[in-house]
């Protein structure tokens, strides 16, 4: 058994205001750049400074009964989506929406964390999130 924890950018009103405002805010810079997801370094300092910006909250825990393996975040993307085949089992934390671009998938048994890409995944080291999860 493994288990992992997804990490999201949840939006409240608040944040959402600020996403709508005219002013880049050094806060909402790190949102959209977790969406235009650069490759290789460049994706670990988008997703560095959206930490340090303290924009993700846990939002769902999986686990999967099968050796983890790279086709493993393709299960946990399905299931993130509503399209799973059962590979793995989702449990809400908290009201989220489906996984996509800039969301972090954390395995819970080795501590490696990897970043939803346009096309696949990229693994970044270094990652230290917290457990917050209040939105």
């Amino acid at each position: 058994m493994h288990s992992y924890l997804i990490y999201q950018r949840p939006m409240d009103k608040q944040f959402q205001d600020e996403l709508n405002g005219s002013a880049l805010t050094p806060r909402k810079k790190a949102y959209f750049d977790l969406h235009m997801m650069p490759d290789g370094n460049a994706a670990e300092v988008a997703v560095e400074n959206a930490i340090c910006h303290d924009l993700y909250r846990p939002t769902m825990f999986m686990i999967g009964y099968d050796r983890p393996n790279r086709a493993t975040l393709e299960y946990i993307f399905a299931e993130g989506n509503g399209h799973g085949s059962g590979e793995i089992d989702r449990h809400d934390l908290v009201k989220h929406t489906s996984i996509s671009v800039g969301d972090l998938v954390v395995s819970l048994d080795d501590n490696t964390t990897h970043v939803c890409m346009p096309m696949g995944w990229h693994e970044v080291s270094g990652v230290t999130l917290n457990l917050n999860i209040g939105v």
